[in-house]
């Protein structure tokens, strides 16, 4: 197969040696190995349950793309990827199968990239069978298979075909019985790894050797789970039986330390042998009684009296409050009052301002302008009067004998003629 070699030069040529763990591959999930590495069984089933839908779908889309468009860096790219995490969950042939496409990348092998493809398509559908059957045996299920288990994304000119119970991914015309023999001869560990367990698969006991690693796989699997269930339930009870036991001592601890102090409480109430007095009669023993009663009543009238003391200081705190609370309302109140008679005083001054104000303007009393109209209106019938005599007198020069005609009219009655002097005045 030809395949055209283009910007080469672009490539990434570092990292001559590609990194590849020791997984077992005569079992296409190596359980044993991931739980070593995870150590813990319930995040393994889940971690072989996310694989698919995660990580595994995407980088088979991308090597897709990078056989299209013939892109080796987009290859090596998904095939990293699926390195990484097939390895990290003990995906062992599906971790070998992308180790060499980058390990080829590295090296500039480009037509090996593109052999070692198919290999990757075989080992993702065998992983997505197997990881079914391991999840259906730990939850006691059965298995149900449908077509979509059987088929995974491929680049166009490949397909699958089913042969001998096992899916091989042929390219154009290429027959399932040449594939199949380029699968057992690619299935194998790097050259480092040869000598360790299952290094080869390709020869001819393949199929039995596998499928009774398999059976051992599975029964060591069951085994793990029941070891390491029921190492939790011992690792369980011994808490249980330690927390137990602890709280129990503590209990007992308590108990002591009560019991203790009740009896030093005894011994501290209780009067020593030595400080009891010998009573011999009943009239020491009468004595001794009243003396008691005494210092009972004596202590009772000292704790009356310093009650009674204790509500005095209260009586007098209260009325000391009483006192504090009322002498600012006083003083408040005084202060209110000089300011509403210095208010009074402000007010007395403005309007003693404002009638002194009043005087000295232009504006008068409605009472004197009255008067002074008067006033004026008299001078203005003098003057007019005065007017009136003044144009009699000349009519007396203008016209002597016609004055002289109406000798009723005298000085003393200055209203007629004036009225004379205006008809003659009128008439001239």
């Amino acid at each position: 197969m030809q395949i055209s070699r283009t910007n080469i030069e672009k490539q990434d040529q570092t990292d001559k040696e590609v990194r590849v763990l020791d997984i077992d591959i005569s079992v296409p999930i190596d359980v044993n190995f991931a739980m070593k590495t995870l150590g813990l069984p319930d995040l393994f089933y889940m971690m072989i349950a996310q694989f698919e839908v995660m990580t595994m779908n995407e980088q088979l889309e991308r090597l897709c793309r990078g056989i299209q468009k013939q892109d080796w860096k987009e290859m090596k790219v998904g095939a990293h990827n699926l390195k990484g995490s097939a390895g990290y969950i003990g995906v062992s042939r599906l971790h070998y199968a992308a180790y060499y496409v980058q390990l080829f990348y590295v090296n500039h092998n480009y037509d090996q990239m593109v052999a070692f493809y198919p290999l990757i398509i075989e080992t993702a559908v065998e992983f997505k069978i197997e990881y079914k059957k391991l999840l259906a045996e730990k939850n006691q299920t059965p298995l149900v298979l449908t077509p979509e288990d059987e088929q995974v994304i491929v680049a166009p000119g490949y397909r699958l075909i089913k042969y001998n119970d096992k899916l091989y991914c042929v390219h154009q015309d290429q027959s399932v019985q040449e594939r199949e023999k380029q699968h057992k001869e690619q299935m194998r560990k790097p050259s480092k790894f040869q000598g360790t367990q299952g290094d080869q698969v390709s020869n001819s006991n393949t199929i039995n050797q596998i499928s009774i690693n398999n059976n051992n796989n599975n029964n060591s699997v069951r085994n793990n789970i029941q070891i390491n269930s029921n190492a939790n339930i011992q690792r369980q009870n011994n808490n249980n039986r330690n927390s137990n036991a602890f709280k129990q001592q503590q209990f007992q601890q308590q108990q002591q330390q009560q019991q203790q102090q009740f009896q030093d409480k005894q011994m501290i109430s209780r009067p020593s042998n030595q400080d009891q007095p010998v009573l011999n009669n009943k009239s020491q023993i009468n004595q001794l009684t009243n003396m008691q009663l005494l210092d009972e009543e004596n202590k009772s009238q000292r704790s009356l009296q310093k009650q009674q003391s204790v509500l005095q200081n209260l009586k007098d705190l209260g009325q000391q409050v009483q006192i504090a609370s009322e002498r600012p309302i006083e003083l408040r109140e005084s202060q209110r009052y000089k300011q509403n008679a210095d208010l009074t005083d402000q007010m007395r001054q403005i309007s003693n301002k404002s009638k002194q104000g009043l005087k000295s303007s232009h504006r008068r009393d409605p009472r004197d302008s009255i008067d002074k109209q008067i006033e004026q209106n008299k001078r203005l019938f003098q003057d007019e009067q005065q007017a009136s005599v003044d144009e009699c007198q000349c009519l007396k020069s203008l016209c002597p004998d016609m004055m002289m005609s109406t000798p009723n009219l005298t000085s003393s009655n200055t209203q007629s003629s004036s009225l004379f002097s205006n008809s003659q005045c009128l008439i001239f």
